[in-house]
């Protein structure tokens, strides 16, 4: 373990790394609850006789991250290093000033999808349908890149997390006329828009659909209805997502 190397001093392994400093190490798991990391965050901050922690990693996910961060920025702004959750409500906030991340927001992935329609297929033009949750954030970077590289959204279309009646939202998408779908939102609404979308024709023979990163897991699709694996993969042909 790299702690065990940092703190042995005489096994020649990095031994000149932090050469006055012993690392301990303290935790908790708050899982996905706010209360939870709230409290924890408060036990960490006055743990080692009131000393506290100097630095979190963690925790996995943004309910934790903004529970746990306001109580150690009041505790002389202990950094959070977020290594997981790609929340926009976390990047660049002035509410968690002391929250730092090791891997892209979710601008990152609406700039890949933009770059993927443009400059690898040239594309350009598209119809984006995503809910109106953080998703949301994912679609806005989206259509701000699109419009840099010169990609027409022709129509976008925006609805509640769990809303299982597209009809009017697949006719209006029709009227525009796109071939190529953006849609960003989690698998189980993307399988009901996808699925009523197919029959009532909007992605038909020759439209391509693109996904983001939380619809890559074929394992999430599989739970998600009763159709065998060709049945699913009949489905979903036409769909491609992004991992980054």
């Amino acid at each position: 373990m790299a702690i065990d190397d940092i703190n042995n001093k005489t096994d020649g392994r990095y031994d000149d790394l932090l050469p006055q400093t012993v690392v301990k190490t303290a935790f908790r798991t708050p899982q996905i609850l706010f209360s939870l990391a709230v409290d924890g965050a408060v036990e960490l901050a006055h743990i080692d006789g009131g000393n506290g922690i100097m630095g979190l990693i963690g925790p996995l996910t943004a309910r934790g991250t903004t529970g746990a961060s306001p109580v150690f920025v009041d505790y002389g702004s202990v950094p959070l290093v977020g290594f997981w959750d790609r929340s926009p409500v976390l990047g660049a906030s002035r509410q968690y000033t002391n929250f730092l991340r090791v891997i892209p927001g979710t601008y990152a992935e609406g700039r890949a999808i933009a770059a993927i329609i443009k400059q690898f297929f040239d594309w350009t033009k598209v119809s984006v349908l995503y809910t109106n949750d953080d998703y949301s954030y994912s679609a806005n970077f989206f259509k701000s890149y699109a419009d840099e590289l010169g990609i027409t959204v022709l129509s976008q279309h925006s609805f509640h997390s769990n809303e299982r009646n597209f009809a009017s939202i697949i006719e209006d998408t029709k009227k525009v006329g796109a071939r190529i779908f953006v849609i960003l939102m989690s698998t189980a609404d993307a399988y009901a828009l996808i699925k009523q979308g197919k029959e009532a024709g909007l992605f038909s023979e020759g439209t391509q659909i693109i996904g983001c990163e939380s619809m890559s897991d074929i394992t999430v699709w599989r739970s998600l209805g009763n159709e065998t694996d060709a049945e699913l993969g009949d489905l979903l042909k036409g769909l491609i997502t992004v991992l980054w």
